[in-house]
């Protein structure tokens, strides 16, 4: 955190450093265009001033040149006013030059004359005369002066033929008294002649005046007659020189030394940089500050979020920045969501493992994702044989149709409700299964696999299968017992005498058929013991004295034997009540076992009765008995 901040700081700073360095270029820059304009205004300025004070002297060569006394040839007069005349610009000097180049009059002291001008000035004259305007010479040491010191030569007709040449002297201390205490004293101002010698300078106005100037000047006036350019001074102090060409061919330039130029502006650079670079570094100190504070929090917000993931209980803090305060906020709620996810998941958990259903899921593919133990019992194989591999694995090849549409149907979104179907066990046999699917849903809602539930419904299978023979065999045996009672009915009917005896005699007859019944009922329909029978369908006519006797072994008889002979054993005793006074014209004496002729066992009831009776028996006996029942040796 304290490193990205710094480099946050450090990326902020720097692009703003560079613009500012950038812009302070461009100050600088424009700084530098100032000076050099600023500077060529002022080389212009000197520039005019050494063109007006040429005007000046040559304004006095004019005036002089409009002399009556001139023209009267009053040279003494001529004098007196030349040298009034000069009053306008000290130190300079007139002389009167006639066309042959002779000095007739000057106002130089000590000069005798007439005497001829310097050669050295006869070109100027010369010019002045050839051209009818005055022309501006070099400066020269004068023959006459005795100083370095330029001329003005002013051409003087008279109808038309050149009467004198008036030549103004112009001294270069009148130069250097443009120049002079106008600058600062770093600052060097000259004036050089076209033939580039000194004429005025400042500093070392007397030291330079005739040296030639610099070499870098001179370039600089071979390129262009006027600019600004750097070079050194004949010093050989590097300079910002602007110079500019005066009216009569002289230069005047103005040179700033670079060394005092650049100074503020490096001053203003280093200051700039200082200042950037320490503020720069109170930002980063800032910056790791505040980075102290913030790894504080974030290591705050790690440690909750660690908790989180331990599944602790976490509570909601309260931290400098809202932020962070915000994330521990919810951190809490992600943790007690979690925690009641996980609750959920483990309860979830608890059921898949405790359940005794399948509960398998799987991808959109039919790739098994999960398996649980009651799987593993109802299918033979681990979670680690089926985990990965296809669900197809499960279904017979008769049934593998089934799961293209249910995974048509889980894509379309649908819950398919428990159906019915045969799956595979490991040992290849048929497994009855009631099988229930829900489609899975991720955090987005995409549908991206199936949850089965599996339930093994062979014993319910089976169940089915006994339910519906049973109920094909109380079917069955429905109509047994209606062909019973009806045919009980009609041989009621037949003896009865009154509507009251049909209703008692039926009403003991269905009874005896009852007790038969509920016997074979409680054997679940197997058969039912014989003597036990016999107790039962005999005991409600039993009247003492020893009158009842049975014995024998304890057989099983069917169902429809168990049903004829109770009523076989009713109809007896009944008759035996109404005309044996209670069992004395009838003795059922023994159910016995006995050896018949050809060696077979046999099982009989001796009765002594009327021919109805042992006809009626003999109805209640299956065939079996009584097809063996025909040799069996009776004992009365």
């Amino acid at each position: 955190m304290r490193q990205l901040l710094a480099a946050l700081v450090v990326g902020t700073s720097v692009p703003l450093l560079a613009l500012a360095l950038f812009m302070l270029q461009e100050l600088i820059a424009h700084e530098r265009q100032a000076v050099r304009d600023g500077l060529m205004s002022n080389a212009r300025s000197l520039g005019a001033l050494v063109d007006k004070e040429i005007d000046a002297h040559m304004v006095v060569a004019a005036m002089l040149a409009t002399s009556s006394a001139l023209e009267s040839g009053d040279l003494a007069t001529f004098r007196t006013q030349a040298e009034r005349a000069l009053t306008v610009v000290p130190r300079a000097w007139v002389n009167l030059i006639d066309p042959a180049g002779n000095v007739v009059m000057t106002t130089l002291p000590d000069v005798d004359h007439p005497m001829q001008q310097p050669p050295e000035r006869q070109d100027a004259i010369a010019k002045a005369f050839a051209t009818r305007k005055p022309q501006v010479s070099d400066f020269e040491n004068g023959r006459l002066s005795k100083r370095l010191t330029a001329v003005i030569g002013f051409p003087v007709f008279k109808a038309g033929v050149p009467q004198y040449a008036i030549v103004v002297g112009l001294d270069p201390e009148s130069l250097h008294r443009l120049i002079r205490d106008k600058f600062g004293d770093k600052i060097v101002v000259a004036i050089i002649d076209r033939q580039r010698r000194f004429i005025a300078r400042v500093p070392g106005h007397e030291a330079s005046l005739g040296a030639m100037a610099s070499p870098g000047w001179q370039a600089a006036l071979d390129r262009t007659p006027e600019g600004v350019a750097e070079y050194p001074t004949i010093e050989g102090t590097p300079s910002l020189q602007a110079y500019v060409t005066t009216r009569e061919g002289w230069a005047v330039g103005i040179a700033y030394p670079t060394e005092v130029l650049e100074a503020p502006m490096r001053r203003i650079l280093w200051s700039m940089t200082v200042m950037g670079l320490t503020l720069t570094l109170i930002s980063l100190a800032f910056a790791f500050g505040i980075g102290r504070q913030l790894s504080g929090v974030m290591s705050g917000l790690v440690t909750a979020a660690q908790r989180v993931g331990r599944g602790d209980n976490l509570p909601s803090e309260a931290f400098p920045i809202d932020e962070a305060t915000a994330i521990s906020h919810a951190l809490h709620q992600a943790a007690t969501e979690l925690s009641r996810r996980e609750m959920a998941t483990a309860r979830l958990a608890a059921i898949v493992a405790s359940s005794t259903d399948a509960i398998v899921s799987k991808s959109l593919d039919g790739t098994i994702t999960s398996w649980n133990s009651a799987a593993e019992n109802i299918f033979g194989y681990t979670a680690a044989e089926m985990t990965g591999q296809s669900i197809r694995r499960l279904i017979p090849p008769e049934r593998q149709h089934e799961e293209d549409t249910i995974i048509a149907r889980m894509r379309a979104g649908e819950k398919i409700q428990s159906f019915d179907t045969i799956r595979m066990h490991r040992d290849r046999r048929p497994i009855d299964v009631s099988v229930t699917i829900s489609p899975i849903r991720d955090s987005t809602g995409i549908i991206i696999g199936a949850s089965k539930i599996v339930r093994d419904i062979t014993e319910r299978k089976q169940a089915q299968d006994q339910l519906q023979f049973l109920l094909h065999e109380v079917a069955h045996r429905s109509k047994n017992q209606l062909a019973v009672v009806q045919s009980m009915m009609r041989q009621t009917a037949r003896s009865a005498t009154s509507l009251a005896e049909f209703q008692q005699s039926l009403g003991e007859r269905i009874q005896a058929l009852a007790v038969s019944i509920n016997m074979l009922v409680a054997e679940n329909w197997t058969g039912a013991a014989l003597g036990k029978l016999v107790r039962q369908q005999l005991e409600v006519f039993e009247v003492g004295d020893g009158r009842l006797e049975s014995e024998g072994p304890d057989v099983t008889v069917s169902a429809d034997a168990a049903q004829a002979i109770g009523l076989a054993l009713h109809e007896l005793a009944t008759n035996s009540v109404k005309h044996g006074a209670g069992f004395s014209d009838v003795g059922v004496t023994r159910v016995q076992r006995a050896r018949s002729d050809v060696g077979e066992t046999c099982t009989g009831v001796v009765v002594s009765w009327k021919c109805e009776a042992d006809h009626f028996l003999s109805e209640g006996l299956d065939r079996s008995s009584r097809e063996r029942g025909r040799n069996c040796p009776t004992e009365r």
